[in-house]
């Protein structure tokens, strides 16, 4: 990564494409430290080995996963943001959060 405020990884599923982005790198490479893995090595890095099962399983629905992953991020203090791109044509992105029941996805601002 040669520049961390304009990295992104990007995820297509059958549910939707999604974007994340470091916010924090800080919190970002505190988590992996504290699990003892780097982040930017050519090994696989395997989120179910921390926790990621717990929050999100093939068996939900989009949403639910959604969702799972959003905690997911917010429970380990990941330092990273989740964008839901628009399928139509790719140019629109959304920073995507939960409500306040934290039940239902909205869309934030991404100023």
């Amino acid at each position: 990564i040669n520049n961390i405020e304009n990295f992104v990884f990007g995820v297509v599923t059958f549910g939707g494409t999604y974007q994340l982005s470091i916010n924090n790198l800080n919190d970002f490479m505190n988590y992996f430290s504290t699990n003892q893995i780097d982040p930017f090595s050519e090994g696989d890095l395997i989120l179910h080995d921390f926790g990621y099962g717990l929050y999100v399983n093939p068996s939900n629905i989009f949403s639910q996963n959604e969702i799972g992953l959003l905690n997911f991020i917010e429970s380990n203090n990941l330092g990273i943001s989740l964008f839901k791109g628009d399928l139509s044509n790719f140019n629109n992105w959304n920073k995507i959060g939960k409500n306040n029941q934290g039940t239902n996805i909205e869309n934030l601002n991404c100023n």
